[in-house]
């Protein structure tokens, strides 16, 4: 790594932070400097991680919105990655680190659905459901959770939603069912 080594540089990175089950302050710093300087050095798998690593707040880094978009939008670009679409899809319907545009964000969950990620199924429950950049269709989001319970199966966030929708709906039997299961 200290030769420039960019994969060198990530697979140290993954070595400090194990798998976020190294609470060694020090260790985890010196494990995001290194994912970081492999993400500058396009490192696929690092580019993505750090995105989501300030989206989310891991591995001791603080929340940094702005940050998470910018990676996020490289991930994009440059590998067409599944996950980032959805994250920069939440991003922009609740404006974290970019202006919001709930619009935009469903296109983006759009595209992580299309590209097979199950937290995209989830979010897109939620946004038909909320009308958060699209128009409210509860049959839609029963239809989007339907996907996330298939990919998830037994999430109690995915069947909450479920539950909520049916309620949405006026369908009292199913809202009672899946509230249940949750």
């Amino acid at each position: 790594a200290q030769k420039e080594c960019a994969e060198a540089m990530y697979n140290l990175a993954v070595i400090y932070l194990d798998h976020n089950k190294n609470t060694d302050a020090k260790l985890q710093k010196s494990g995001r400097e290194w994912m970081e300087k492999a993400a500058e050095n396009n490192i696929d798998k690092a580019v993505i991680f750090v995105g989501d690593m300030y989206l989310n707040g891991t591995y001791g880094a603080a929340k940094d919105y702005a940050k998470s978009a910018y990676w996020l939008k490289n991930a994009i670009e440059k590998y067409n990655n599944a996950r980032s679409y959805t994250n920069l899809g939440i991003s922009y319907v609740k404006g974290l680190g970019v202006d919001k545009d709930q619009t935009l964000g469903a296109k983006y969950l759009k595209k992580g659905a299309e590209l097979g990620d199950d937290k995209a199924y989830f979010n897109l429950g939620v946004i038909y459901m909320e009308g958060l950049g699209v128009e409210s269709d509860y049959d839609e989001a029963i239809r989007w959770f339907e996907k996330a319970n298939e990919a998830k199966k037994s999430d109690k966030k995915v069947l909450y939603g479920m539950g909520l929708a049916y309620k949405g709906k006026g369908d009292r039997k199913n809202a009672i069912e899946w509230l249940e299961k949750a």
